[in-house]
């Protein structure tokens, strides 16, 4: 599912560049401010600090999007964490070539 998700996308980004904005996750735990502002100026919404430090907040929406499902990758550990570098390139030793 992943790679056919990717290959959409990429197919996306490729037909229509400027409906598509690009982040690797890498980029973003590296500079969060800077890659947050502009994703944020794409989207055509304000910047705010809260939103690179998703653990101090709490939100409506929250329960629904932190349910256990096979469709949900995702749990309430994980959305409730800050940017953390632990994992920056971390699938360059986990991945073989192929994936």
């Amino acid at each position: 599912m992943f790679n056919r998700v990717s290959m959409a996308g990429f197919k996306a980004a490729q037909r229509e560049p400027e409906r598509v904005f690009t982040l690797a996750y890498e980029a973003l735990l590296r500079n969060p401010k800077q890659k947050a502002q502009k994703l944020c100026a794409f989207l055509g919404i304000d910047w705010f600090k809260a939103g690179i430090t998703p653990a101090a907040q709490k939100h409506a929406g929250e329960q629904a999007i932190t349910v256990s499902s096979d469709w949900v990758w995702y749990y309430a550990q994980t959305h409730n964490s800050n940017l953390h570098t632990d994992s920056v390139d971390k699938w360059r030793i986990q991945l073989a070539p192929s994936q």
